[in-house]
C-alpha cells in the first residue's frame, strides 16, 4: 500500500511510537518513504485542533527515513542527540523551545542544506557540518560563534543567510555589530541576506560590500527602529553598495535616522522596492 508514497507529515496528538515492525519496514523494502516530522508545541497543537497535548516519541522514529524535522517542543536533550547522528538522510532541521544540541566529543552531526535555530536553543558550533549547507536561519550570537570558531570556507555553499535577534530581551551592542558584519563579509556572495537584530546596523553596508553583485533579496532593520542618527559615511556607502546590487529584486532597509543635506529635516533611513 505504501511502496507509492514518498513522504509523510505527522502532527501527533497523543504519546505515539511507530510499532516496531513498521520501523523495520520503512528502513529496508520501504527505505524509499521520506518522513517529515513536525513535532509541535502543545499550543500550536491545540490550535491545529489536536486537544490532548501529548506528541510523538522521538526515540520511535525510523532516522534512516527522515528528511526534515521540526521541533517546537523541548525533548529530552539525549534523545533528540541520538536521533540527530542517526539520521543520515536528514536535510532540513528547524528547531525552538529551548532545546540543547550537543553530541559526545569528537561527532559531528550528518551534514544539512537548511539549518533554523531558535534564539534559546544551545549548541556547540564544533558540532554542525556545514559543508552542504545552503540556508542557514540563526540567532546573531549563534552565527558569530560559528564564524568564530570554523572559517569562512566552511560554508562553501551557503546561499540564504537569515540573522535575527539574540534574545527577546534587551539590545545587542555595538561590538556586536562589528563583528556580525566582519564575519558576513569573510563568507562567499550570498543571494538572500536578511539582518533584523537589537543594534544599529548603519555601518554593515561597507562590511557586505562583497555580496552586493550576487543580492536578489535584502532585507536590513534595526529591531525595534532605532532613532540613531546615521553619518554621511554611512549614506556614501549605502550609495555605493546599492548602485553594485544589479540583481536586487527586493530591498527593505530601515537602519536609524538621517538630516536631509538639502532642507535639514530628520527622516527615517529606510527603503523598500519590490
Amino acid at each position: 500500500m505504501l511502496t507509492g508514497c514518498n513522504s509523510w507529515a505527522l502532527f501527533p496528538d497523543e504519546p505515539w511510537s511507530f510499532p516496531r515492525q513498521f520501523q523495520l519496514a520503512l528502513s529496508t523494502n520501504l527505505a524509499h518513504i521520506k518522513l517529515h516530522i513536525a513535532i509541535l508545541h502543545k499550543a500550536q497543537r491545540d490550535w491545529a485542533g489536536f486537544q490532548r497535548g501529548r506528541t510523538i516519541s522521538l526515540p520511535s522514529i525510523p532516522p534512516s527515513n527522515i528528511i526534515s524535522l521540526y521541533v517546537d517542543e523541548r525533548l529530552p536533550e539525549d534523545d533528540l542527540a541520538d536521533f540527530l547522528l542517526s539520521a543520515k538522510r536528514l536535510q532540513r532541521l528547524d528547531i525552538w523551545a529551548n532545546n540543547t544540541i550537543n553530541v559526545p566529543e569528537g561527532n559531528k552531526l550528518p551534514p544539512l542544506r537548511e539549518l533554523t535555530l531558535g534564539c534559546n536553543v544551545k549548541s556547540t558550533a564544533s558540532i554542525w557540518n556545514f559543508s552542504q549547507l545552503e540556508s542557514l536561519h540563526v540567532p546573531g550570537l549563534h552565527f558569530i560563534q560559528f564564524g568564530a570558531i570554523q572559517p569562512a570556507s566552511t560554508f562553501p555553499v551557503l546561499r540564504i543567510l537569515s540573522i535575527s535577534h539574540n534574545s527577546h530581551r534587551g539590545e545587542d551592542t555595538p561590538e556586536f555589530a562589528e563583528q556580525l558584519g566582519t564575519v558576513i563579509g569573510n563568507l562567499d556572495p550570498l543571494e538572500e541576506l536578511s539582518i533584523s537584530v537589537r543594534c544599529h546596523l548603519g555601518n554593515v553596508f561597507k562590511a557586505i560590500t562583497k555580496h552586493a553583485c550576487t543580492l536578489k533579496y535584502l532585507r536590513i532593520n534595526d529591531y525595534p527602529p532605532l532613532s540613531i542618527p546615521v553619518s554621511q559615511t554611512t549614506i556614501s556607502h549605502y550609495e555605493q553598495f546599492q548602485e553594485a546590487c544589479v540583481k536586487l529584486k527586493f530591498l527593505d532597509v530601515a537602519v536609524g535616522v538621517f538630516t536631509d543635506t538639502k532642507s535639514g529635516e530628520v527622516r527615517p533611513f529606510s527603503q523598500s522596492v519590490w
